[in-house]
């Protein structure tokens, strides 16, 4: 019995001293919750809003960043004893700054929240994934492809280890994997994993989740960068028709997406529907965000882009008149966030041949962005445009001031950018342009070093930056008169040609730095360059190739731009005999006439450019349905224009007027049209 009652006794002593135990726990883990909470709300209410405190503000508007930036230096002590929400706390943050554009500043951040989370909770824990993740993305928005792709491609591995490959968190890091790839123009592989996500999204997620979503927006932008525009057109539409139904029609993503489909619709020649549906989502844009938000521009600079197509200047002009009064008078972020539509505006007046009135806008904006923020990005980059322009002019004393402005603010705002290097190098030919080569020598080489030392950031199309500075220190050589660095130079652009050419977008780098050459009036050097590209076409994909007629019918441009009409009337006939017999009832065929007409009309060979213009104007309206819709208006207005321009050069007053009559109908017609009218 006296073994019993103590053995009774034991038990009930170590229940109690569990139960004592079990309380005192509770108790502490419920002090620790509440001084947590304690803290979250003090950093919040006092640390992060009290920035915006009247007092403090002193009547200026307090922007997110300065919000974030008080935080940020509060966190550290805020959380000292508290690793992982100061982790929680800087992983939000992180994610904050990035989502504003400040990568900068969010790096810190996300690092910092990364090593806490690998070294407390494990590299495979949920917490620790997803701010991997955020690292991902934001080595995506930094333009370091390869960095981004490994990171987030070891994040959806370790997700499908611990979650499986169904889990809405694996789904999401696919989706994150997949918008990687395909702004590093890896389409094949990105269309792969988005239709993967979205067909896991559909059997294992709720109806219309945001992963399928997010994969339909992957899927769509992929088929649009390479061309594909009908597919393209399928899944945007689609996914703008499951947003308005999930979201509503005023969601930000919602609206995001009348953008994106406005573009498909702009690029299939569909601009009745572009402006009827751009137009409802600058509406809805200016109604939910306010004129200041960075999307309202953009939908407007998508629907002056749409007018234009469709000849409705003056409604163009009315809409960004409209535009940059209200932005002028409300300056700050609206400002800012204009200088897209002032962009394209100056571009377009470029095209008609009318510079000096883009400049006149260049110099106005610049005017209104100095007083709103001499700080922003936006005036670099309207300084750069306004010097490249007035360079193009001959004012090379403006040109090279406005320059350095530019520079200087690039040097100071986003050092290690392209921009700045692509800056440095123009600036370093206005120099060169006035004789000045000591000075243009150092800015062309500094921007040449610059350029290399980003090479494995830049985008493919951004190579052509590196051409561009080695060609320009050639030039500066050559007219310094120092044949010896001429040489140096000429051997660097071999060996960079032959590093460049084992990449797999080297031809259109290639044809991008024609182009260039062209541009710029250097026709011998655009013609040299394209000869080459045409004949490697030749001997790798063989003359029928039709990148090897495109790079043929390239080179006869280059030939006219060079004063080389009979040179570029050799290679169209050439090239409209291949075309004539593999493919003679396709609309290419006639386009191909058409340029053959522009070459005789350009050797002044009237009476043998009148049949072959006639030709390729009834074979391109008989088959005006084939022309893929983004061309079409395109193609059939040029070939209006040249029948117009041939009875005028050849003395025909009266049939250069029917023709030109012809043109303007044609011009009524589309601008009330979304497709061409009939002959």
């Amino acid at each position: 019995a006296l073994v019993s009652g103590l053995t009774v006794a034991t038990w009930r002593y170590r229940a109690e001293k569990h139960a004592r135990s079990a309380e005192t726990a509770a108790r502490e883990l419920a002090e620790r919750r509440r001084a947590e909470v304690e803290s979250i709300n003090r950093f919040l209410v006092s640390d992060m809003l009290g920035s915006a405190n009247p007092e403090i503000a002193q009547g200026r508007e307090i922007t997110v960043k300065e919000v974030l930036n008080n935080a940020a230096a509060r966190v550290p002590k805020a959380f000292e004893n508290y690793p992982l929400l100061e982790a929680t706390l800087r992983a939000t943050i992180g994610e904050t700054y990035r989502a504003i554009g400040a990568h900068d500043l969010a790096e810190p951040h996300v690092l910092a929240a990364l090593e806490t989370r690998r070294r407390l909770l494990g590299p495979e824990h949920p917490d620790t994934l997803i701010t991997q993740r955020s690292l991902g993305n934001l080595r995506r928005d930094e333009h370091r492809p390869d960095e981004a792709g490994k990171i987030l491609r070891e994040t959806l591995e370790a997700h499908r280890r611990k979650l499986g490959a169904n889990h809405e968190q694996t789904l999401e890091s696919a989706n994150d994997l997949g918008g990687a790839l395909s702004a590093a123009s890896k389409f094949s592989e990105a269309d792969e994993l988005a239709q993967d996500t979205w067909d896991r999204a559909q059997r294992h997620l709720p109806p219309e989740h945001r992963v399928a979503l997010t994969a339909l927006h992957i899927l769509a932008g992929s088929a649009f960068n390479q061309s594909r525009l009908t597919e393209s057109e399928r899944h945007s539409a689609r996914l703008l028709e499951l947003q308005r139904r999930v979201l509503g029609d005023d969601h930000p993503d919602t609206i995001g997406s009348i953008h994106g489909l406005g573009a498909v619709l702009n690029d299939l020649g569909r601009y009745a529907e572009a402006e009827t549906l751009l137009r409802s989502g600058v509406d809805a844009a200016q109604r939910v965000f306010g004129p200041a938000h960075f999307i309202v521009p953009r939908l407007q600079g998508r629907l002056l882009v749409t007018l234009h197509r469709q000849n409705k200047t003056a409604e163009a002009d009315q809409l960004l008149a409209g535009a940059l009064d209200a932005a002028r008078k409300a300056g700050g972020v609206t400002a800012q966030n204009a200088f897209s539509l002032v962009f394209l505006r100056s571009e377009w007046l470029k095209g008609q041949k009318r510079a000096e009135e883009a400049a006149v806008l260049l110099r106005d904006w610049s005017g209104v962005l100095r007083r709103t923020n001499p700080e922003c990005s936006e005036l670099s980059s309207c300084l750069y445009s306004l010097g490249l322009i007035l360079s193009e002019q001959g004012n090379r004393t403006e040109a090279e001031s406005v320059l350095r402005e530019a520079l200087a603010m690039r040097e100071r705002t986003t050092p290690e950018d392209y921009r700045r290097f692509n800056t440095q190098r123009d600036l370093g030919l206005v120099l060169r342009g006035q004789l000045r080569f000591e000075e243009a020598e150092k800015h062309l080489a500094a921007s040449h070093r610059g350029l290399r030392n980003l090479e494995k950031q830049l985008h493919g199309s951004h190579r052509r930056s590196i051409f561009e500075s080695l060609d320009a220190l050639i030039e500066l050589y050559k007219q310094w008169n120092r044949p010896d660095q001429v040489a140096v130079w000429q051997a660097n652009l071999g060996d960079y040609e032959k590093q460049a050419a084992a990449q797999r977008d080297y031809w259109h780098v290639v044809g991008a730095r024609a182009q260039s050459y062209r541009e710029t009036k250097r026709g011998r050097e655009a013609v040299a360059l394209r000869g080459e590209l045409l004949a490697a076409q030749k001997t790798q994909l063989g003359a029928e190739h039709r990148d090897t007629l495109g790079a043929a019918e390239a080179l006869a441009f280059d030939y006219l731009a060079a004063g080389e009409p009979a040179r570029a009337e050799e290679l169209l006939r050439e090239t409209l005999r291949i075309r004539e017999r593999i493919m003679p009832d396709d609309w290419m065929r006639f386009e191909t006439q058409r340029m053959l007409g522009g070459a005789l009309l350009a050797g002044r060979k009237f009476a043998e450019a009148e049949p072959v213009v006639s030709a390729a104007h009834d074979g391109l309206f008989a088959r005006r349905e084939k022309i893929p819709a983004q061309w079409r208006n395109r193609q059939l207005r040029m070939i209006l224009d040249l029948r117009s321009r041939l009875y005028d050069r050849w003395g025909k007053p009266d049939q250069a007027a029917e023709w030109k009559q012809k043109l303007a109908e044609f011009d009524r017609e589309t601008a009330t049209s979304a497709g061409p009218p009939g002959r």
